[in-house]
């Protein structure tokens, strides 16, 4: 199987019960990427893929606004009422190393959206956009060989040289794996910038 099919079948196992409360969102991610020791969500692979659906499904259950950006980091929005200012920004990621815990990153992550959910459910709108970059991309260096590539896409700070580095296991590049999950690798590979001013 490809991992293409791989995170099909992911997607489609994701959004079948979609859990409500953090302890429920935890149980989630740890049902759908145990690997029997511990948890394994690789970076631009299927189990990172997963994981950062079933918390955009969560967060579009809360009334909140998601979208993938070019470096197909996951973006939750509580919309302000003044959006031109700076927006607050908080978050963490979703990969992890093979077989690590299931709060790591996650916790971070699922803590920028209670918050977000919350003000939601309050009917509180801050004056700014309250963003969380909840799932910045691949963090972990475990399969590539350097970690902050999803944060680094967003600061147009990857160059073809990382985009060329080979996967620990696979060996497929960077560039190839990142383009399997929606990545923009043309604007990454030219230094685009795309993290909102």
């Amino acid at each position: 199987m490809n991992a293409l099919t791989a995170m099909r079948r992911c997607r489609r196992r994701a959004t079948r019960a979609i859990p409500g409360s953090a302890k429920e969102l935890f149980a989630a991610l740890r049902v759908a990427t145990s690997d029997g020791v511990g948890i394994t969500r690789e970076s631009f692979g299927p189990g990172e893929s997963l994981a950062l659906d079933i918390i955009e499904q969560a967060a579009r259950d809360y009334g909140l606004t998601t979208e993938r950006d070019a470096g197909a980091n996951l973006v939750v929005t509580l919309a302000g009422t003044e959006p031109d200012l700076p927006f607050v920004a908080c978050g963490s990621h979703l990969d992890s190393v093979p077989q690590g815990g299931n709060f790591d990153g996650a916790a971070g992550v699922i803590a920028g959206l209670a918050v977000l959910a919350g003000l939601k459910r309050d009917g509180f709108r801050p004056a700014a956009n309250a963003q969380n970059y909840l799932g910045c991309a691949a963090k972990e260096s475990a399969w590539f060989g350097k970690a902050y590539l999803g944060s680094g896409a967003l600061f147009g700070r990857l160059t073809p040289d990382d985009l060329a580095v080979s996967h620990a296991v696979t060996g497929r590049s960077l560039a190839d794996c990142m383009r399997d999950v929606g990545a923009d690798v043309d604007r990454i590979a030219r230094g685009e910038a795309f993290a909102p001013a």
